[in-house]
């Protein structure tokens, strides 16, 4: 019987065990990384939005990478035309890493600030002609195979595409290569350059039958950012990062 009640008690303390260790994960900076965690530092994490708290990790070479979940809905009504669209960005990655030796640090990180915009409008049983029409803004010749399809109406003066569906996506990858420098134990400085890329694409069509009207785009910018931290890494901190405007160039 006594080993019975200690196989037990045995049980219930490494299920405790992993309750308490899993609880501390879901507790980690990386776990909670969001735009407000700007002040995040002492911890590899402040690579991405506060990278003078570096200097306040100890002496060594560090490795973050892992992705994020993020789930939304969009809504939109128009001439008696709407709908709601629930779409989640399974995978947002981000990757750090950090050498720290006395005051300085050196580190490079990527990541999407905004995650994965997925949009996606359906009505297969009107179109969307009025959303289409504005949004999509579709030539002449575009229209004339609509058209000669039997896929355009008339509202008034207009003539209106039958579109019912469009689909879009887009995401921003952000990479930041710098160092940071600890002055004082509640003095420190960042600074290096960035480099944002874009990729984005939207379609529109009729279901069945294809797609009428599509649109690529992908850019590349560099920008330059300097920041300031002042308080001691470990306890409170107010940080201050300015980074000049990327001006992205690619094709369409």
């Amino acid at each position: 019987m006594k080993h019975r009640i200690a196989a037990v008690c045995a049980i219930l303390l490494c299920a405790a065990g992993v309750a308490i260790a899993s609880t501390e994960s879901e507790r980690s900076v990386a776990h909670l990384r969001t735009q407000s965690r700007a002040a995040a530092s002492g911890s590899v994490d402040a690579a991405y939005f506060n990278p003078a708290g570096l200097v306040g990790l100890r002496d060594g070479f560090y490795i973050d990478a892992g992705y994020r979940l993020m789930a939304k809905t969009a809504a939109w009504d128009m001439a008696y035309t709407g709908g709601v669209d629930e779409a989640g960005s399974w995978f947002i990655p981000n990757f750090a890493a950090v050498y720290k030796a006395g005051k300085g640090a050196l580190f490079i990180s990527l990541f999407m600030p905004e995650g994965i915009e997925f949009i996606e409008y359906r009505k297969p049983a009107g179109g969307m002609p009025l959303i289409s029409y504005f949004a999509l803004d579709l030539d002449r010749i575009q229209m004339e195979t609509l058209r000669n399809a039997g896929l355009t109406t008339t509202l008034g003066s207009l003539e209106l595409p039958m579109i019912n569906y469009v689909k879009a996506y887009g995401y921003w990858l952000k990479g930041r290569l710098g160092g940071s420098f600890s002055l004082h134990e509640s003095i420190a400085f960042t600074g290096g350059i960035s480099c944002g890329y874009y990729e984005g694409s939207r379609s529109a069509g009729v279901a069945r039958l294809g797609t009428v009207d599509r649109i690529d785009r992908n850019a590349l910018g560099w920008s330059g950012f300097a920041g300031l931290m002042l308080g001691p890494p470990k306890k409170s901190v107010l940080s201050i990062i300015y980074t000049t405007r990327l001006i992205a160039r690619g094709i369409e």
